[in-house]
């Protein structure tokens, strides 16, 4: 798994992802010692439906609990026994009760949690500007070929999966499901996130291990590991030589708090620098919020300055954005670009830039400006 560049990769950001992944694997885990334990063996049972609630809790995995429940139902299936049990109804209940003591807000506040899920679910069917595509599945299995995984890695656990299927269907059963089935559930939508296919890598992983496990000969596993490892190893150490860079918005921030003059409004978006807000009024303007909004709906905010981010990720649909990049053009072309910070080679992060923003002023008709929006507010038609 460390060597996953799939891993690697993600493990630089805070996400809820990687905590899934430990809650997934704990989870699959005492599923198998609850499979193959025979005194004393409800802890693990209990343990593993813990962990299940819990994962469901991170990141609403809703088959997290598939893991306890396949491994009491095979167990079940050796000992004669009736499947729904009250040992079902324990998975069931302490699933809900880990999931319920993480995530309150479920509880606290039961509409707008519903909401949440709702908006999420749709925002991943209808795509994510810049992580998009008709089928994510196929973006997955392209990212892991190339770059996840690599060819050669990815080959050998795929065929370790289905090697362990076939010699251990039991714990196969078990160990795949949850990974397995969500990597399917998450290709099913348009938003091409790496992170989402985070927990496939224990089945990458337990797989690759089981083929290094079946062969014998030492020097020719040796050989093997290093074959393997090459090109996975050459991808992470090009990525952590990159992330070891400074960041450019730190860079940014020094040249921002010596050159923006005291008291001015600063609009800054995501992925940008933090300007000193002691000494600047700084108003949030989203995730490429600017976007979203006509150049003379930003001069009515009254900003005297614009952190504004790359918009670039408007570019995977023209078609569909059309509209967000007609906006940043515009923008581009009304208001004066001031600074570029581009990451180059010497630095990590985004290109962002610095727009200043000019006000027009007529006496005869004053048209967006803080002094025309004011004396509009009072118009009868209340245009301001």
């Amino acid at each position: 798994m460390a060597l996953l560049p799939l891993h690697l990769t993600n493990s630089v950001r805070i996400v809820p992802n990687m905590l899934l992944l430990l809650l997934t694997a704990c989870t699959i885990y005492c599923s198998l010692l609850y499979l193959h334990s025979d005194r004393r063996s409800g802890r693990w049972l209990i343990l593993s439906s813990v962990f299940a609630g819990l994962s469901l809790g991170t990141k609403y995995l809703f088959i997290a609990p598939l893991a306890p429940i396949l491994s009491k139902w095979l167990r079940d299936l050796d000992n004669g026994r009736e499947f729904f049990d009250k040992r079902l109804l324990i998975i069931i209940a302490v699933a809900a009760a880990a999931f319920f003591i993480s995530t309150p807000f479920s509880i606290i506040s039961f509409d707008e949690f519903i909401r949440d899920i709702n908006f999420e679910r749709m925002h991943y069917k209808e795509g994510h500007p810049g992580a998009e595509t008709s089928f994510a599945i196929f973006r997955f299995l392209k990212y892991l070929l190339f770059h996840g995984a690599t060819p050669l890695l990815f080959a050998v656990c795929l065929a370790g999966i289905a090697w362990s299927t076939k010699d251990k269907s039991r714990e196969s059963l078990v160990i795949y499901s949850i990974p397995v089935l969500w990597f399917f559930y998450a290709g099913t939508y348009k938003v091409t996130f790496a992170h989402n296919i985070l927990t496939f890598s224990i089945a990458l992983s337990i797989g690759g291990a089981y083929v290094l496990s079946k062969i014998n000969n030492r020097k020719l596993q040796i050989l093997l590991i290093a074959a393997i490892a090459a090109y996975p190893a050459i991808i992470d150490f090009g990525h952590i030589k990159q992330r070891i860079k400074p960041d450019i918005r730190h860079a940014a921030e020094k040249w921002v708090n010596s050159n923006l003059l005291a008291g001015s409004k600063i609009g800054q978006e995501v992925y940008t620098c933090f300007p000193d807000s002691k000494k600047v009024d700084v108003v949030f303007s989203g995730i490429c919020g600017t976007s979203y909004m006509t150049s003379d709906s930003i001069r009515a905010l009254g900003y005297d300055h614009l952190i504004m981010a790359s918009h670039s990720r408007f570019s995977s649909d023209l078609d569909k954005y059309a509209d967000k990049i007609a906006n940043n053009e515009s923008h581009l072309k009304e208001f004066e670009e001031v600074k570029v910070f581009n990451p180059g080679k010497e630095y990590q992060g985004d290109v962002f830039r610095i727009l200043k923003f000019h006000y027009r002023y007529n006496l005869l008709f004053p048209t967006i400006s803080p002094i025309s929006l004011y004396i509009l507010r009072f118009h009868p038609f209340n245009i301001g």
